[in-house]
């Protein structure tokens, strides 16, 4: 009596964007990979990972890279990963797996999403079509946010991303502000004015008008108008730009933050295997100080 062999299988785990640094995103995925391998019987002998890494475009996927290579040695004949999303957003690369599954025999599995059928061309069929919508909600993804910042640029609004040195995460909030009657430190209500359309001389009903003026005020309605609050984030870079403005030099301006020990605003750095570092300050240089 012959006995079939186990698959030798690969579990692939990728998540596009892990800002925090924990991987708990692949972690769950392994998880779910591995009871799946426990209900087929097959062997896991290698679990790949690709973290904070796109699937599509051209980025370098080491994870992917050594299971296609695993693949082709024969050390492995089958694949185990939540979705065909979470293996593949591009068709090309997707196109290449297929190829190498029908000839080489293996079995391409997903926990959410069932095996691969390349065993008739409805079923080959099938796989590549959703290779390519894959691709395409990705690209579209892309568009929208695209789109998304164009109209934040036109509006004056801000675009999202690590908090900007000087304000709050909001992107227009200074910090810190303080109220120099009533000593209140948050809750400031920020209006931005913009001019009239019949004042702005492009008249395009659609086109957002430039911003006039900047209103801040306190919560407890006092007369006077919240300062920046003296060593803050805002008071430097209230203090740098009217030195610039009276004609100091950046480098002179810069040379008063470092006697400060004024730091950048704390961002995560990517590692080289993916992995974000912990939000971290750093130095202010002529480059990033413009």
């Amino acid at each position: 009596m012959i006995t079939k062999q186990p698959r030798q299988e690969i579990i692939y785990c990728r998540i596009s964007e892990d800002r925090e640094g924990k991987e708990y995103g692949v972690d769950r995925q392994e998880a779910h990979c591995r009871r799946l391998a426990d209900r087929r019987g097959w062997q896991v002998v290698s679990v790949l990972v690709d973290n904070d890494i796109t699937g599509t475009g051209g980025k370098n996927r080491p994870g992917y890279d050594q299971l296609l290579t695993m693949l082709r040695k024969g050390t492995a004949n089958a694949v185990l990963a939540v979705s065909d999303k979470r293996l593949n957003r591009n068709h090309r690369n997707a196109f290449e797996l297929l190829d190498l599954i029908q000839e080489r025999d293996i079995a391409v599995e997903f926990t959410k999403g069932g095996p691969i059928n390349m065993n008739t061309a409805e079923g080959r069929g099938i796989v590549r079509r959703k290779a390519i919508d894959a691709q395409e909600e990705s690209e579209e993804i892309g568009e929208r946010v695209a789109d998304a910042k164009k109209d934040n640029v036109a509006k004056g609004t801000y675009r999202g991303g690590g908090r900007p040195f000087g304000y709050e995460s909001d992107g227009k909030t200074p910090r810190s502000l303080v109220c120099p009657e009533c000593s209140a430190t948050e809750g400031f209500v920020i209006t931005v004015v913009r001019e009239d359309h019949d004042d702005h001389h492009t008249h395009d009903e659609e086109a957002p008008c430039p911003i006039k003026a900047v209103t801040v005020a306190c919560p407890n309605d006092c007369a006077a108008e919240p300062v920046n609050a003296p060593g803050s984030e805002a008071w430097h870079l209230e203090q740098a730009s009217r030195g610039v403005a009276a004609g100091a030099t950046n480098r002179s301006e810069l040379r008063k933050w470092h006697v400060a020990g004024v730091k950048t605003p704390a961002r995560r750095k990517r590692n080289p295997d993916g992995i974000r570092t912990e939000p971290t300050p750093g130095e202010w240089t002529p480059t990033t100080f413009l």
